[in-house]
């Protein structure tokens, strides 16, 4: 039986590292995740917040954390969830989510949430579902998998919005309006930019597991032409280049059409991502596999469908 859900303590990082092998074995794509120093110092700051529930023999059945992934640093990703095997099929992992997710809540630096979760299977898809999640983004092909790649849901929860402008480019006018829908957000939609000035401010990172390259502009100058084409040869094993523009920069609508001449095709929204929302651009190399993604809510199956159809 569940004894507690609880603040990670360092006393418990052995019990958590033990339950993090039992799910994702040794092959977890971060390897920090099996060093012990990582999670006691990433937790003991603000990069870092786990939550772990202990059986009534003190032992750790679960965990789930939440971790910087943008710009901003008031938003948050929700996931590594793990259980160990004994406890599975018995909702541990709901309620161990529910718990965390009105914890961190509290937390002040807590802005938002986001959720990426696979579309090899539903069942993540369903767990943030039940927490409120609203499905903002599909990233196409995100994921290899023995024959093909898989997409996954980009999901968003909002715990403190902050109102500002966001600027559409019209090309994607209609999927983003649909992407905003239902999420009760303050934005002031503007459909007219500026032109590109000043000098572009570019932060990127590359997963080597599924060969995905990141590349989030924080501004966008006169040189995002050539700052996109650099970044894309620096990334030369990408299959996937996932682009991240600031929809508050009024900019972003001329670069948004640059980077459309170059193959980029819109994913959706990424709200708060540089604390304005983003807009989420991808170029893949291989042929995007929407028939052989499985997603659970409709708003997320229409979501593909839209996103298919501007793809194509």
């Amino acid at each position: 039986m569940l004894a507690e859900f609880s603040d990670f303590q360092p006393a418990q990082v052995e019990g958590v590292l033990a339950a993090f092998r039992s799910v994702y074995g040794d092959d977890y794509a971060d390897p920090r995740v099996y060093q012990p120093d990582y999670w006691i110092a990433q937790n003991q700051s603000q990069q870092l917040f786990t939550y772990v529930a202990q059986a009534t023999d003190r032992t750790v059945s679960g965990l789930v954390s939440f971790y910087r992934v943008a710009p901003f640093e008031g938003l948050y990703e929700f996931g590594r969830l793990a259980v160990v095997p004994e406890h599975r099929q018995s909702g541990l992992g709901q309620r161990l989510l529910a718990y965390a997710l009105e914890a961190f809540s509290k937390e002040p630096i807590a802005s938002g949430v986001c959720a990426e979760m696979s579309c090899h299977w539903k069942v993540s898809q369903n767990m943030v579902h039940q927490l409120n999640f609203q499905d903002v983004a599909l990233a196409v092909g995100l994921f290899p998998a023995p024959e093909h790649r898989v997409s996954a849901v980009m999901s968003y929860f909002d715990m403190r919005d902050r109102a500002h402008k966001v600027h559409i480019p019209p090309r994607w006018k209609e999927l983003l309006i649909f992407c905003y829908d239902e999420l009760g957000l303050q934005r002031e939609r503007i459909h007219l930019g500026t032109p590109l000035s000043g000098s572009s401010q570019l932060q990127t990172s590359y997963l080597e597991g599924p060969r995905v390259a990141r590349l989030d502009f924080l501004a966008t100058g006169q040189d995002f032409a050539t700052q996109l084409s650099e970044a894309e040869r620096a990334h030369d094993q990408a299959q996937v280049f996932q682009l991240r523009l600031n929809l508050e920069d009024p900019r972003t609508i001329a670069a948004a059409d640059i980077a459309y001449q170059s193959g980029y095709r819109c994913c959706g929204l990424l709200p708060r991502w540089f604390d304005g929302d983003g807009l989420l651009l991808q170029r893949n190399l291989a042929p995007a596999p929407f028939e052989h993604d499985h997603i659970s809510s409709r708003r997320a199956q229409e979501m593909a469908r839209r996103i298919e159809h501007q793809w194509k």
